[in-house]
């Protein structure tokens, strides 16, 4: 951090240049005429969305970079190099399988070095397809930025950078990783204000169901939290494959298989990895058929079914046209509420990711959502209050991710939490990449802020001094430079009024001193002071008005013209107290103690009446005779003192913490105006590894 790195440079003066900064000094746009474009990706295991819109547009809808409602995910790679994506992979043919070269479905798992091609491969694919189905959105010369979701419970720093490095070498600009529980907050947020409508104090919670996780987002005054897990609904396909693979649970008079076509599919599926594959993704295709149906109400009292057509031309299965899969309401029952994950999948339970099998131990998948969603309301104690107990207010919780199509998922909720208003989403398919969207256009102003706060801290003058470290130093000169001036001059003021009272005869010469340290006193406390708070006063405008120009200057074309650090006395430090009461009191005891000293001289003179002393010499007479050597004493003792106070003011201990309070002031009038002008669900950053 640049702000680090000011703090760690070595000031020997307050005019010493900073140490350069570490982070990227990124200029302003100097090509006006280019256009910002905002692209989101929901990286799903069971679906893919993405979205696009240029920023200026930003209060149009955004236009979809794939079919409407997003395309499954996965991908097949072909023997001639090819790749089949997305809608490719429900509408290929059994007999065209036989040229793919390898599967990968369900394809979602914590980046690491390991997986890290294969992901970066996958996810290149899937950009060379949409820039091909969209070539107006991927012009040359556009400035392009993409939003991109990630499983709440990635959120570790070391995770969210390994799979930003994956988009990084997909050939993605400008990936912005982003929690998908954020952005299911963002659509409900946009689509029905449910941040607007919900109690303040409760907050909101969302639930996003999704195919690999689930997480949660909880929202309220006091900012955002995340809750992540990994049973997610592509769980639900592949249970349903053994089932069928079973013949469990069908409600046709006649098996949709007959026997022997069930054992030869059972037989093929054990011994090639591709077609039990390119079968799973049928199933995916049906559980989706089964959802939709689902979310119409009522009870499904047939099966609902996909024939997938078989390669006649394969010896296997030359007999048979059509292998049917099929579901009903029987059978999602039993593989959701009835019987636990590991007892259905077998051996195929192995080979899910290891968070998974950890989440799930022997429970089934409903038993899952259930402890998913009693976690998740840990995050929001009073919103779980109001949601268990019986008040009128209803607690706000919104449901997105297309596993809540099934009526049991919203019944389970509501188990759970049963005074509740349930926000239940219209597309959810699509809702994850939409939500990535509208982050986009608050995100780029976002960045465009971060970049003139980068800037301002950056900015060097021609003779390459920090122009903040002069704008600061400054704004330490009016705060207590001319305080120093004054104090000096006073100082010997003091000594030389009390003396012409004793040549007055108000009083003796032992009195001399302590009469003008009493002054300077009085001095000090009673005006100095007030002076001071005045200088302050002016040195937080200084600091305020001049950077906020800076600021303007900077963002000049952004968008966000006349945007500034600060609001009118917004800044507030702490220095300043410290600095009008322990600074100004060492001082003033070390200058009180330099005038005691004094003392010493003065109270050697003697004190003749009216008429004249011993030797007839009047006071007046004697205060002439030692003039010039006073005069010429004072001058030294002054100069001496105006330059010990200057020192000491300009001193590493006594500027350091004014400089450092100052950048921790900017800093967090950053955060502020990011909160401000984003809301919290923008800026929320990944949490450290530890």
């Amino acid at each position: 951090m640049a702000v680090s790195n000011i703090l760690d440079a070595s000031h020997n003066s307050k005019t010493n240049q900073f140490a350069n900064a570490s982070s990227h000094y990124i200029k302003r746009k100097e090509e006006k005429h280019m256009a910002r474009y905002i692209h989101s990706l929901d990286n799903g295991r069971g679906t893919m969305a993405a979205f696009t819109g240029e920023d200026a547009l930003a209060s149009q809808e955004p236009k979809p970079l794939m079919a409407e409602g997003g395309e499954p995910s996965g991908f097949a790679k072909m023997k001639d190099g090819s790749y089949q994506l997305g809608n490719q992979l429900y509408v290929m043919r059994s007999d065209t399988y036989h040229n793919v070269d390898s599967f990968m479905i369900d394809f979602k798992e914590i980046p690491n070095k390991d997986n890290h091609d294969l992901m970066a491969t996958y996810a290149r694919a899937w950009r060379e397809r949409m820039m091909k189905k969209n070539p107006t959105a991927f012009l040359p010369g556009n400035e392009e930025y993409w939003i991109i979701g990630m499983p709440t419970g990635w959120r570790k720093k070391s995770i969210v950078d390994a799979y930003r490095q994956v988009f990084i070498d997909a050939g993605y600009k400008n990936p912005i990783i982003v929690p998908e529980s954020n952005a299911a907050m963002a659509a409900a947020q946009h689509s029905y204000s449910a941040i607007a409508r919900a109690n303040a104090e409760q907050g909101v919670l969302c639930i996003d169901l999704g195919a690999y996780s689930n997480d949660a987002t909880f929202v309220n005054k006091d900012g955002v939290f995340s809750y992540g897990g990994y049973t997610g609904a592509s769980l639900i396909e592949r249970m349903m494959l053994v089932q069928n693979l079973k013949n469990a649970y069908g409600k046709s008079k006649k098996a949709h298989n007959e026997p022997d076509l069930l054992q030869t599919v059972i037989n093929r599926c054990k011994s090639d990895r591709i077609f039990y594959n390119f079968i799973l993704l049928q199933t995916r295709k049906l559980k989706e058929t089964y959802y939709s149906a689902s979310a119409e109400g009522g009870t499904i009292l047939r099966d609902i079914t996909n024939a997938v057509e078989l390669d006649v031309q394969d010896p296997m299965f030359s007999d048979w046209d059509f292998f049917t899969l099929y579901t009903n309401d029987t059978m999602m029952n039993a593989i959701t509420k009835e019987l636990s994950i590991r007892s259905v999948l077998g051996d195929e339970f192995n080979n899910l990711p290891i968070e998974m099998q950890n989440e799930i131990g022997n429970k089934t998948w409903a038993g899952c959502l259930r402890t998913f969603i009693e976690k998740a309301t840990e995050l929001c104690p009073l919103l779980a209050q109001a949601a268990r107990g019986n008040q009128t207010e209803k607690a706000t919780v919104v449901l997105t991710g297309g596993a809540g199509l099934m009526p049991f998922v919203e019944d389970t909720i509501l188990e759970v939490l049963p005074n509740i208003d349930l926000y239940k989403d219209r597309s959810p398919m699509s809702t994850i990449a939409k939500g990535l969207w509208y982050f986009g256009p608050d995100k780029l102003k976002q960045l465009d802020f971060e970049r003139a706060f980068d800037a301002v801290l950056n900015e060097e003058d021609s003779d390459g001094n920090s122009t903040l470290n002069i704008i600061i130093s400054n704004a330490h000169d009016l705060l207590g430079a001319r305080a120093n001036q004054s104090i000096a001059v006073k100082a010997i003021n003091c000594v030389v009024d009390s003396l012409k009272r004793w040549g007055n005869h108000e009083y003796d010469s032992g009195q001399v001193i302590s009469r003008a340290r009493a002054n300077f006193k009085k001095w000090f406390y009673d005006d100095l002071k007030k002076d001071c708070a005045t200088h302050a006063t002016e040195a937080k405008r200084f600091i305020t008005t001049t950077l906020n120009e800076k600021f303007r200057d900077f963002l000049a074309g952004s968008g966000m013209d006349n945007t500034t650090l600060f609001e009118d006395d917004e800044l507030s430090l702490d220095y300043i107290d410290s600095f009008l009461n322990g600074y100004l009191d060492a001082v003033f005891e070390l200058v009180d103690e330099q005038i005691a000293e004094e003392n010493e001289i003065y109270s050697a003179f003697p004190n003749p009446g009216r008429i004249g002393g011993f030797l007839g010499t009047s006071r007046s007479e004697y205060m002439q005779a030692v003039a010039e050597k006073l005069d010429e004493r004072n001058e030294n003792w002054g100069e001496g003192l105006m330059n010990l106070l200057k020192s000491t003011y300009d001193s590493n201990d006594v500027y350091r913490p004014f400089l450092g309070e100052c950048l921790y002031e900017m800093q967090k009038a950053l955060e502020d105006k990011k909160r401000t002008m984003l809301g919290a669900l923008i800026v929320e950053d990944p949490v450290d590894d530890d």
